[in-house]
């Protein structure tokens, strides 16, 4: 299985080389832009997720120290 790096130069790859040819390979073209678009998609999601679940950790790093009498 490809990563997100991975597929993302493959698809830039292919759309450079169906970018110049004919009607079938620009409609690849369009193709390959919505599945980058869904990468980048899927990118920010986990972006986002990764982010809130670093926010949650730390708060319960907070409430466990202030259990605890640390400050």
């Amino acid at each position: 299985m490809l990563s997100a790096d991975e597929a993302r130069t493959v698809l830039q790859n292919l759309h450079a080389q169906a970018a110049a040819n004919t009607p079938q390979d620009r409609a690849l073209t369009a193709q390959i832009d919505e599945v980058t678009a869904w990468l980048d998609t899927l990118a920010a999601e986990e972006a986002a997720d990764l982010a809130d679940e670093a926010a949650a950790d730390h708060a319960a790093d907070l409430y466990a120290d202030q259990l605890a009498g640390i400050y």
